[in-house]
């Protein structure tokens, strides 16, 4: 579960799992969530009241448009893309640089020559 979903459970009342929320918060230390929430053990998990709601509030992750966005707040691997990148190393490249092919839904565009018939993929 994400961070934002755990924080909407809160504010409805809902229980969750704290061990898994605690990871999921950007703190250094993990005692620092009790600056913002009063926890009791319940059937089924825990619920939290709110002590601090600014910072209840300040901890909601925006959404993200795209995957560069995702990839600034660490997530890039959990937005979804119609492509993918991919570096191709050539033995008989003298400057030792990866080229990328780009694959898409109608094919593949390259940016480089691939020279003989072996390459590293990266």
């Amino acid at each position: 579960m994400r961070l934002n979903q755990y924080l909407q459970k809160i504010e409805q009342g809902k229980t969750i799992k704290l061990e898994c929320f605690i990871t999921c918060l950007p703190f250094s230390d993990p005692q620092q969530w009790r600056n913002i929430y009063q926890a009791e053990r319940v059937r089924g998990g825990y619920l939290l009241d709110i002590i601090d709601a600014e910072k209840h509030q300040a901890l909601y992750k925006t959404i993200v448009q795209d995957r560069v966005e995702a990839a600034y707040q660490g997530s890039s691997h959990d937005f979804t893309t119609s492509f993918s990148h991919i570096l191709v190393l050539n033995q008989y490249c003298e400057s030792q640089i990866p080229f990328v092919v780009l694959s898409t839904n109608s094919g593949f565009k390259c940016a480089g020559e691939l020279i003989g018939k072996q390459a590293v993929i990266i």
